[in-house]
């Protein structure tokens, strides 16, 4: 969650760097954290769906906390003149879901979580070779194929969207854990495999914005291209795909002590997203409480950008566990229990 906000203070904080390109450098490296981030959740929702059953008080805990905070994000927007009220406002805040409500992320989620049992049944039936056949063919046509004909032929995305991105990252992690053992000499190589991700796509961010800013001219159409694609940080860019793999199987073998101080802020990463990133908030946020058009021509830019994101991230975590706590009471009602509990009998 931390990539992620910092990724968001580079797109939402409106920053100019026309006096200083070594901040604009390293805001435009920072863009790179949120689709590492966004991939690795959904890897690890993947990763421990194996045997996932749908539970319906889990979605409507969901339902709850994005409801809640939509509509008194909208309130508090409207008493401070962010926005006034309007029928649409009102609707898109009582219905974030239906709406969409500026939350791509959560709606292709929840989307996500109704369709999982049938994908986790799907990945238990396939043999070894025929989940390495898959895997490979998804990634070659989302990693590879798209990215070529989206810089070359046309910017469409033919066809593929963010969830249909979201089924296969889960089947990757479905995969991983089935069959993915990785010691030895094989640890050092997946250490060494992302240092040179990380090099190659920081080296391709530097170049392509210097380019962008006329101070280097690259005439050959397919290197520029190449570099484009190096450079990409959408969710499915090569370089973003495969420093995503190399960190989840990295932590995957990584032994972590079980402690509060890991589980607390491990468990409020949703609502932090859900309250930094509200769209009518993220930018009033960025530009008129932390002033990050301020920050972009100082030399501390990085030291201050860093701070910022870890203040949003401890204040927005302690608003959350004061949430999950009217989440609990909630859900804690016989009757959201008896519901909750009559609608998995009848699914399943």
């Amino acid at each position: 969650m931390f990539l992620i906000i910092l990724n968001h203070l580079s797109a939402w904080g409106k920053m100019t760097f026309e006096q200083n390109l070594l901040n604009g450098c390293i805001a435009d490296i920072f863009k790179i954290w949120g689709g590492i981030g966004d991939n690795i959740f959904i890897l690890i929702t993947g990763y421990f769906s194996i045997n996932y059953k749908l539970k319906f008080e889990k979605i409507f805990r969901l339902y709850f906390e994005l409801t809640l905070y939509s509509i008194v994000l909208y309130i508090i927007a409207c008493s401070i003149g962010i926005c006034v009220y309007s029928k649409k406002g009102i609707f898109q805040a009582v219905f974030p879901f239906i709406s969409g409500g500026g939350y791509w992320f959560i709606v292709h989620y929840l989307i996500l979580m109704f369709i999982l049992p049938i994908i986790t049944v799907g990945a238990n039936n396939l043999s070894l070779k025929q989940f390495k056949i898959i895997i490979t063919f998804f990634t070659f046509i989302f990693v590879f194929v798209l990215q070529v004909l989206q810089k070359i032929i046309t910017t469409n995305n033919m066809g593929y969207n963010n969830l249909m991105w979201m089924i296969f990252l889960c089947l990757c992690g479905m995969f991983i854990h089935k069959y993915v053992v990785i010691r030895g000499k094989y640890n050092i190589m997946l250490y060494l495999a992302l240092l040179i991700f990380i090099i190659l796509i920081f080296a391709a961010k530097i170049f392509l914005f210097y380019e962008n800013s006329k101070m280097i001219i690259i005439n050959d159409r397919i290197l520029k291209i190449l570099i484009s694609i190096c450079a990409g940080h959408k969710l499915n860019s090569p370089l973003i795909f495969g420093i995503s793999i190399c960190i989840f199987l990295i932590f995957k073998n990584i032994e972590v002590p079980s402690s509060r101080f890991i589980f607390i802020p491990a468990s409020t990463v949703l609502g932090i997203y859900l309250l930094h990133d509200n769209k009518l908030f993220r930018e009033y946020m960025w530009q008129n409480i932390f002033h990050t058009n301020l920050l972009q021509n100082t030399r501390y830019f990085l030291f201050y950008s860093i701070l910022i994101v870890c203040s949003v991230f401890i204040i927005c975590m302690f608003i959350e566990l004061i949430r999950k706590k009217i989440e609990n009471f909630v859900f804690g009602l016989k009757p959201v229990k008896s519901l909750t509990m009559c609608l998995n009998d009848l699914y399943y």
